[in-house]
């Protein structure tokens, strides 16, 4: 071989060999890039992980706290259901007061009044024929129970439904202490 063939196949060795080494610092650099982004992607995937844990969590502590929202929202509809029930057969409970207690009732009632003497009741048309303290006026209501004073043109409404609603908030303490406690 001449020189020159010598020398070509010496530069196309060593390009060979300099395009070998290329290729393997290439690979090399690939293998390192794809471990740099396998190892960045299970860092993000660890991330999204707990943040979806998060927000599983945060989402299942917000179902449990709007279902014991809407629990208590039950109970205290069933309780205020219990209490008006209460309320409503007491009325009716009044509402049919024998004469006598019915009599008793407005007896008392009137006699905590400052009367003149010129006042009259208006009752029940059931009652209408009873013996009161004060004289029972000719006209009708239409009231199921109780009474209505009239004293001068002024009428003091004592009907059992008034009362009940008046007194509706110590009546509702005391029908919880009784109910739920």
């Amino acid at each position: 071989m001449s020189n020159l063939e010598n020398l070509i196949a010496k530069i196309l060795n060593d390009c060979e060999s300099r395009a070998k080494d290329i290729i393997a610092e290439a690979e090399e650099k690939a293998k390192c890039i794809i471990a740099d982004k396998l190892a960045l992607a299970e860092k993000e995937s660890r991330i999204v992980q707990a943040q979806a844990q998060a927000l599983a969590l945060s989402t299942k502590e917000n179902i449990v706290a709007q279902a014991k929202l809407k629990i208590r929202d039950d109970i205290l509809s069933a309780k205020r259901e219990m209490i008006d029930r209460v309320c409503m057969l007491a009325l009716s409970q009044l509402n049919e007061l024998p004469d006598d207690k019915f009599v008793g009732f407005v007896n008392r009632a009137i006699s905590t009044q400052q009367l003149t003497g010129n006042e009259q009741i208006i009752v029940p048309e059931k009652y209408k024929k009873l013996s009161f303290d004060l004289k029972v006026s000719s006209d009708t209501r239409k009231i199921s129970g109780g009474f209505i004073l009239v004293a001068e043109g002024v009428e003091i409404n004592n009907t059992f439904k008034s009362l009940l609603s008046f007194y509706r908030d110590e009546i509702e303490d005391l029908i919880v202490q009784n109910l739920f406690s």
